[in-house]
């Protein structure tokens, strides 16, 4: 990229002149809004009013909402529907669940030092053991039947099985007694 660049002249009219309409909307665009709220009041549509302006007939639908104006008998029921919706930031959070602690599969039992991990460290470990041995990873996690969110622990416990490989998995910095901890 230049730091040189300049723009030949067409290209630097048609861009002179998309600025200038920018500026020209945005000193319309009070007087247009304070139009249409009048003409709104006075009963012209959105769709009326958007074919003027060039906007969306969505705008006057969310002006005359904001205004709150009648509806149309056609769509009365549906707007007073969405009214009585509360907005998204009064509506009450729903609790969280609880999660159930997973249980360790039997197949950890014989690597104790890997069920010690947690998820994240799992993660972590499985994804430097990807970027040690691509080939390897992606052949052994193709034929890895595991339980999803027990994959990277699988991957892990396959590398410490695998004869021809040292393992890349070291004791763990601290040990999960319990083994439910889900990160």
């Amino acid at each position: 990229m230049t730091k040189n660049w300049t723009p030949d002249p067409e290209t630097a009219e048609t861009f002179a002149a998309y600025r200038q309409a920018i500026e020209t909307e945005r000193a319309l665009k009070p007087d247009v809004r304070r139009q249409a709220e009048a003409a709104l009041k006075a009963g012209a549509t959105g769709t009326q009013l958007a074919r003027l302006t060039g906007m969306t007939p969505e705008v006057f639908r969310r002006m005359a909402r904001d205004l709150d104006l009648p509806v149309d008998p056609r769509y009365a029921e549906r707007a007073a529907a969405s009214r009585k919706r509360p907005a998204a930031a009064e509506q009450p959070r729903p609790e969280p669940r609880e999660r159930p602690s997973p249980t360790v599969p039997d197949w950890l039992d014989d690597f104790p030092q890997i069920a010690a991990l947690t998820f994240a460290e799992a993660q972590d470990r499985a994804h430097q053991l990807k970027l040690d041995r691509p080939h390897w990873f992606l052949d052994n996690r193709n034929a890895c039947t595991a339980e999803p969110k027990w994959i990277n622990h699988a991957m892990l416990a396959a590398d410490a099985a695998d004869p021809e490989n040292t393992p890349t998995i070291d004791a763990p910095a601290t040990a999960n007694p319990d083994r439910t901890t889900t990160d």
